[in-house]
């Protein structure tokens, strides 16, 4: 039985490393996929393991369009497609009910948005994802399945060591460097992380943050203002988008996530399975997976006051650090891993299939 991943967007972000990981974990357990993306993408120039086909799609919805793909899934024996993305999560709704196929849809990011309540399932990976479907877009509670996002630690490694890691971004020992994984607009809340900045050096500290992502224009600028405003420029650093977000965990001593509204966000997540001790904001399905004093700090969103309360007693204690990020490893190893996630999913396209119809390796 093969089951078709859809997903839109040319670039990376969550949704599509979750598309990409889910695949490649269904796929080395012997599963047979079809993956739809669009041309160009990011998805559909990296390696996958055998027995994941690839096609192409532009995902717009014209009945053109929806028959070609239909045919080319027909033709493979699919019966199932599981989408991610809204313009995939669009596609894929009318796909099924046309040429009546099952559809399965993750929602990476809430939305009022009516497609939800013509999924067969929907997987929330929160609880509070959850409760947004269903009481926001009226997808009943029998047709939802909460399934947490998952990280493969022992796939994300560095390829150089912090020393090495520090030398290149010319950081000296006494200096607290702060990761910010994500793209950098408003949504992401960099600009309350800034304002914490001047409780750490008011402790004699000297934070450096490290803010790896797609910069989004204006926002960059008001930054750049807010940190001359606060005398600290030097402490921020734009990294734009890299390949090598391993090696620049390797460099940090922790990781921030300031946002206003996050799921259940991955980089976070493999920063805690790369040992390191984080410190986010209480949004979404974050809580799910950070115990707080015990593997990280949770903080109210806008809160710079808490947030560099938090940062200050992180930056003080080289131990808690140390202790809140082997905490963290283990959480993910254990909680958060394929292992543990993965048979979620396949069970969950077997319910939608239906019991004479299992998703087979």
């Amino acid at each position: 039985m093969k089951v078709a991943q859809v997903v839109a967007g040319t670039g990376i972000n969550g949704a599509i490393r979750h598309c990409y990981e889910l695949t490649c974990e269904l796929g080395e357990a012997g599963h047979q996929l079809i993956l739809i993306h669009k041309p160009n993408a990011w998805i559909g120039q990296q390696v996958f393991p055998p027995g994941v086909e690839r096609i192409e799609s532009s995902l717009r919805r014209n009945l053109q369009e929806l028959r070609r793909i239909s045919t080319e899934l027909k033709r493979r024996n699919c019966l199932a497609i599981h989408t991610h993305m809204s313009s995939a999560h669009f596609f894929g709704v009318l796909l099924a009910r046309l040429f009546q196929f099952k559809s399965i849809a993750t929602c990476h990011m809430p939305h009022f948005q009516p497609h939800w309540w013509w999924n067969d399932r929907v997987i929330a990976p929160c609880n509070s994802t959850r409760r947004y479907q269903r009481w926001i877009n009226g997808v009943p509670q029998r047709r939802m399945d909460v399934i947490p996002n998952f990280i493969n630690p022992d796939k994300f490694r560095a390829t150089l060591d912090r020393e090495a890691m520090r030398s290149t971004f010319d950081l000296q020992e006494r200096d607290f460097a702060i990761g910010v994984i994500g793209t950098v607009e408003p949504r992401k809340g960099l600009h309350v992380l800034i304002k914490a900045l001047p409780f750490l050096k008011h402790e004699m500290i000297r934070p450096i943050i490290l803010s790896v992502g797609p910069i989004q224009q204006p926002y960059q600028q008001q930054l750049l203002a807010l940190t001359e405003q606060l005398g600290v420029k030097d402490c921020v650093r734009f990294l734009d988008r890299r390949n090598d977000v391993a090696n620049i965990l390797a460099a940090l001593d922790c990781v921030c996530l300031p946002s206003m509204r996050e799921v259940m966000p991955i980089s976070l997540m493999e920063a805690m399975g790369f040992g390191l001790p984080v410190v986010s904001t209480k949004v979404g399905g974050v809580p799910d997976f950070i115990r707080e004093g015990v593997d990280g700090f949770l903080v109210p969103p806008r809160d710079s006051v808490s947030l560099g309360e938090k940062l200050v007693t992180l930056a003080k204690d080289a131990s808690l650090r140390k202790e809140m990020g082997n905490n963290a490893r283990r959480s993910m190893q254990t909680s958060f891993s394929p292992t543990q996630i993965i048979p979620q999913i396949v069970a969950c396209y077997e319910k939608t299939l239906g019991p004479a119809k299992r998703l087979s390796a």
